[in-house]
């Protein structure tokens, strides 16, 4: 675990201009670091939480160096397009066809080409695992606009883990996106046979089980090893499997109960937002959550008001809170 650990870093520090030597002293630094947190008791798991994601941690040593450039450079200008070819296609949509919705999904168009053009060092499967949230929510609008298929129309969203647990590449993920299927269409049998959904929804308790068992699944906590996280660190991780359950029950809950399947996925913008409340600096807080806040305005203006030509204005919300914080 440690080497692989190690050696992601030195993968992600080898895309900016950094010698040789500065990597091979920051990966010592690291594997000293993760060796005494070992010797302290931790499991890897608990070290890696501990020093950060590699990721996370090149992205903070590269604000001292500059970036290789890669395709993602070539592409740079096609990508930085992207915003106003999406502007433009969204008003033409909107004042010409009447579609302010769906038509919003056009802005799709700017993170997917950012995932497909601008990332040289990620393959097919990788990048199909990038794609499948905006697949599944751009599905799941079409099903629900057109064929009125809000439920069970989304179901798509399995369509993100299964095509992560493909992605591993091992026979863990292998059973586990076969298992999503199959409890999949067990639901979709006794929903539409008997009118038994609510019996159908236990079908998925079989992945969760052996997705957890195994290790497919990341189920966030540890409990082995919770008792000893510090008591922030442990009461966070509680609360967020707490705001995740109670996310998803919501959601099932205002779409059985007023068929808001169409907009009640909003409550899932909670989970995300929770976090940033709990662990983002007071200062930074509302720049981090603005995105968030602005897309729940958007849906509400759309979805309540229907006010689609004027709601992506909230939008300006992001780069004005940004000004606000840095001036």
């Amino acid at each position: 675990m440690k080497r692989q650990y190690l050696d992601e870093i030195r993968k992600l520090l080898g895309r900016y201009v950094i010698t040789d030597a500065e990597i091979d002293d920051i990966i010592a630094d690291y594997d000293r670091m993760y060796e005494d947190g070992l010797a302290r008791g931790m499991n890897d798991a608990t070290v890696i939480d501990f020093l950060g994601k590699p990721e996370k941690i090149v992205r903070e040593l590269g604000d001292s160096y500059s970036r290789k450039p890669g395709r993602g450079a070539k592409n740079g200008k096609i990508i930085a397009l992207t915003p106003f070819i999406a502007v433009i296609v969204y008003f033409f949509l909107g004042f010409g066809l009447g579609a302010w919705h769906p038509g919003w999904l056009v802005f799709f168009l700017i993170p997917v080409t950012a995932i497909v053009l601008g990332n040289e060092e990620r393959n097919l499967m990788s990048t199909l695992t990038a794609l499948s949230p905006f697949a599944a929510v751009g599905t799941f609008f079409v099903l629900g606009e057109v064929f009125g298929a809000w439920h069970p129309g989304w179901l798509v969203f399995l369509l993100i883990p299964i095509v992560g647990a493909l992605s591993d590449r091992k026979w863990k993920g292998y059973v586990f996106a076969a298992l999503l299927v199959l409890s999949a269409g067990i639901y979709l049998y006794f929903g539409y046979t008997q009118d038994a959904w609510a019996l159908g929804a236990l079908a998925f308790v079989i992945p969760l089980v052996f997705g957890a068992a195994v290790g497919a699944v990341d189920t966030f906590v540890e409990w082995k090893t919770l008792g000893s996280l510090p008591r922030t660190e442990r009461n966070f991780k509680i609360a967020m499997i707490l705001v995740v359950f109670g996310a998803v029950a919501l959601y099932v809950a205002l779409g059985i109960a007023f068929l808001w399947w169409g907009y009640a996925w909003l409550v899932f913008l909670a989970i995300p937002m929770f976090a940033i409340l709990a662990k983002a600096g007071s200062k930074g807080r509302i720049v981090a959550l603005s995105p968030f806040i602005a897309t729940i305005l958007f849906f509400l203006l759309g979805f309540i008001f229907q006010a689609w030509a004027y709601a992506w204005i909230v939008f300006l919300l992001i780069p004005m809170t940004a000004i606000i914080k840095n001036a």
